[in-house]
């Protein structure tokens, strides 16, 4: 298997694993949040950033190396996948950090309603590597 396979399909597992991920965080787990008690929010909290980094993280990290690798061929792939950094990043951690203080639900709900960028821009990334793969 020559790197270039290697690197697209690495690419298009991350990528799949993070499409499911995303949409149990935006429709279940997020949402979920405001059901939490106040004086378990802490705990709970620190709880969903402990179990979703190993999880997220190595996904995202694959995702984008894979994608600078493959720039040549599709720099569409590398474009993705740093817009899901960028909302991850400027948007969803600043969200979590502000959270990780203290429960606020104008804050869970600006996380469930922003979450949606991320949600569509994984989907709308799958579904392209779905249709460019078929054309191959």
């Amino acid at each position: 298997m020559g790197l270039t396979v290697f690197a697209y399909e690495l690419h298009e597992f991350c990528t799949y694993a993070l499409v499911g991920l995303i949409w149990v965080v935006q429709l279940v787990h997020y949402p979920l949040m405001k059901y939490v008690a106040s004086e378990k929010w802490t705990e709970f909290h620190q709880a969903h950033t402990f179990w979703i980094t190993p999880i997220a993280g190595p996904l995202m990290l694959g995702q984008l190396i894979s994608a600078a690798g493959l720039f040549a061929q599709d720099p569409w792939l590398a474009g993705f996948s740093g817009l899901h950094f960028l909302f991850t990043f400027g948007v969803s951690v600043p969200l979590h950090h502000q959270l990780s203080q203290e429960m606020k639900n104008d804050l869970i709900h600006k996380l469930v309603r922003t979450n949606w960028l991320r949600t569509v821009s994984w989907t709308v990334h799958a579904v392209y590597l779905l249709i460019t793969k078929s054309h191959q």
